[in-house]
């Protein structure tokens, strides 16, 4: 069959990460040229799935930011397509920006692997019970998920001890093209200010 494989992982002794495509996820990777498919629904569906599930099993408390999370997802998506996946997530998701890392439980998205209907996802989750000050606390679980038509449902779970796997870097929401030239709000865009009104994080 065709391989839709892409893995998003962070190369130690790098300090960066990788987008790479892998036909065999157990062994060495190897880098190549091509771009994962961001645009392809498929791939958008199982990364605001992987999120879904995490939300969902392990929500942020109420006394956080509303029950706003915001979402650090693989380098490589356009600013129309990290929303888009947000938006699949839930009314109270957003992309991250550096403002609402400050403010918001992250949850991210490390590494992502999928062949046909078939997808493993690692998802982090924040664990603020053993979290200290702004030092945050994740676990790592791994998804194993199938696929029925676009939907995605998690099969069985992975969990790993806090710390095991590291934590991707963050990939911020991208600038649209004005913001980039300097014509945006220097206040911070118009995402942040939805979100940080919403979740009364903003004086």
């Amino acid at each position: 069959g065709v391989f839709l494989g892409v893995l998003v992982g962070v190369l130690v002794g790098a300090g960066c990460t990788s987008v790479i495509y892998d036909s065999n996820p157990e062994g060495p990777t190897a880098q190549l040229e091509e771009e994962p498919d961001f645009a392809s629904y498929t791939v958008q569906n199982l990364l605001a799935e992987s999120i879904g599930w995490a939300v969902e099993n392990y929500p942020p408390s109420d006394e956080e930011a509303g029950g706003w999370i915001a979402i650090n997802l693989p380098r490589g998506l356009t600013r129309e397509q990290y929303i888009t996946v947000a938006e699949q997530i839930g009314p109270r998701a957003a992309p991250i920006t550096p403002e609402l890392e400050k403010e918001l439980p992250v949850y991210h998205i490390g590494w992502v692997w999928m062949r046909g209907d078939h997808a493993r996802v690692d998802v982090f989750r924040p664990v603020y019970v053993l979290s200290r000050g702004d030092e945050v606390v994740y676990q790592a679980i791994t998804l194993h998920m199938t696929r029925r038509f676009a939907s995605w449902r998690v099969e069985r779970t992975q969990p790993w001890e806090m710390g095991v796997v590291a934590l991707p870097p963050v990939y911020y929401l991208p600038e649209d093209e004005a913001e980039e030239m300097g014509m945006g709000d220097d206040a911070g865009s118009p995402i942040e200010h939805e979100v940080l009104d919403a979740s009364g994080s903003e004086g």
